[in-house]
């Protein structure tokens, strides 16, 4: 009789060791899942203000003259030989 007391003791302390084990680890996942959402929401908040500069550029650029769809296209450098046809030709005055 006393060595089933005993061992049912055992068995208790072995059960409760396991939901003491259970609950660190719940709260071990717990914690790890906080500082995951942590890290989501600064990195949405980053992304946010990231998002918010660009808009401003993008409203800077258009107020300059500048835009999304590209300048103009760029003038051709001419050689020498080119504008001196030109000048002789007459149609540079």
């Amino acid at each position: 009789m006393v060595e089933q007391e005993k061992e049912d003791q055992e068995q208790a302390n072995t059960g409760e060791d396991n939901n003491t084990g259970n609950i660190s680890k719940k709260n071990s996942l717990i914690e790890q899942a906080d500082a995951i959402a942590k890290r989501l929401e600064d990195a949405n908040q980053k992304a946010e203000e990231l998002y918010k500069k660009q808009e401003e550029l993008m409203a800077r650029q258009m107020l300059g003259g500048k835009s999304e769809a590209g300048d103009s296209e760029p003038k051709k450098e001419e050689s020498p030989k080119e504008y001196a046809d030109k000048v002789m030709n007459g149609s540079i005055k």
